[in-house]
């Protein structure tokens, strides 16, 4: 893999297999420019596989980091994968999830700030207390009509205020009236 790499500075990279394997972009620190996309065999991000990616970037918020999962298998999303230090952030990540996705386990996205998440899974996946613990400035989106079942599942309450409505481009058709937003603050972002 490339971890540890203090030389690698730019990565656009189509991932094949079924697995990112642990560490593979883990300690890259000094990455300034990140964009993964996937084929569709993708079923593990395993633990620790972009921990620590990018941490040390000047300027994360005009460089955001692109993690276009949409196109895989993607069940399990492995601890501390996009994570870092207890001490430390990680900055200005997006990313897009399949609708398989079914556990993500602790500090996945934790230790974070300006992470979005966009959830394609109609059935919020399982998380833990800790999944996205110690996090700032986090959204998640999920599929309009479904906001209230991630808003009410397990472990999912304490996220509720960081939940929104989405819905993916060609959702609608032209001319078709769109929802609007009501009490359960669903909305089209």
């Amino acid at each position: 893999g490339f971890q540890y790499s203090q030389r690698l500075e730019n990565i656009d990279i189509t991932i094949k297999g079924t697995q990112i394997s642990t560490n593979v972009f883990g300690y890259t620190d000094n990455v300034k420019s990140l964009k993964v996309r996937v084929d569709n065999e993708l079923q593990t991000i395993s633990s620790y596989a972009f921990y620590k990616c990018g941490q040390n970037r000047e300027n994360p918020e005009s460089n955001i980091f692109e993690l276009d999962f949409r196109n895989s298998v993607i069940n399990t999303i492995e601890a501390y994968a996009f994570s870092t230090l207890p001490t430390d952030k990680m900055y200005y990540y997006t990313f897009y999830l399949p609708s398989t996705v079914t556990t993500i386990f602790n500090y996945s996205f934790g230790r974070s700030d300006h992470y979005t998440v966009h959830f394609k899974s109609t059935t919020p996946p399982t998380i833990l207390n800790t999944t996205f613990s110690a996090t700032t400035n986090l959204k998640l989106f999920v599929p309009y009509d479904n906001i209230n079942a991630y808003k009410t599942a397990t472990n999912w309450v304490t996220q509720a205020d960081y939940i929104y409505g989405w819905a993916e481009e060609n959702t609608f058709e032209q001319g078709v009236t769109l929802p609007t937003t009501n009490a359960e603050g669903l909305s089209l972002t």
